[in-house]
């Protein structure tokens, strides 16, 4: 008898642990639930907001990167001659209007002919009303016919300027600027400086 009302004991305690939550156990969950739910929802657009903005610095910096590849293999070759040339190897200058240093012209022999200057390939680069720009075969940063690179309708650059580090004892050293932001959004800025060495000059 007594083993039989053990077991009706420890029955009674199991139903009442099986029974589920309480009433007040329930209302607290959802009420916990409803809280995580609004703070996810009010959090969302800023996690949206900060990938998205992260994600146009990374575009900006590949394109950057993508612009200044070009420039920066023809600056290494500038002054490069298959046989006797003359004339000048890199011709820095403007657009009228422009902030100085804004154009590049860079001259070597690329069809390895030597001879005069205009029997080589120029090369230039140049910040044109917030454009990046660039031309082959050009004689001057004023002429025509450049052509845009970085679209103006989806970047804007506010700083192009190469200058010239002349060293006697080495290679010419070019410290290079670009720097500008999406069109759009002003506040996604990106200045980017490479250090290029002439080796050829």
């Amino acid at each position: 008898m007594q083993r039989y009302a053990a077991g009706l004991g420890h029955s009674a305690v199991l139903s009442r642990r099986v029974g589920g939550f309480s009433l007040t156990e329930v209302l607290l969950a959802m009420l916990i639930g409803c809280v995580l739910v609004i703070a996810s929802m009010q959090l969302y657009p800023t996690l949206h907001r900060h990938s998205q903005n992260t994600l146009r610095h990374f575009w900006l910096e590949q394109r950057f990167h993508q612009a200044l590849f070009a420039l920066e293999k023809d600056l290494r070759r500038s002054g490069f001659c298959a046989s006797s040339c003359y004339g000048n190897v890199v011709t820095l200058g403007q657009f009228p209007g422009e902030a100085a240093n804004s154009c590049a012209i860079v001259a070597y022999d690329f069809n390895r002919r030597g001879g005069a200057p205009q029997s080589r390939e120029t090369f230039g680069y140049q910040l044109r009303a917030g454009a990046w720009e660039t031309q082959v075969s050009i004689a001057d940063c004023s002429g025509g016919g450049w052509e845009r690179r970085l679209d103006p309708q989806e970047v804007t650059v506010t700083r192009f300027e190469v200058i010239a580090w002349r060293n006697a004892a080495g290679p010419t050293l070019y410290e290079v600027h670009l720097a500008g932001h999406w069109f759009r959004r002003p506040d996604i800025v990106r200045h980017t400086v490479r250090w290029i060495a002439g080796h050829n000059v």
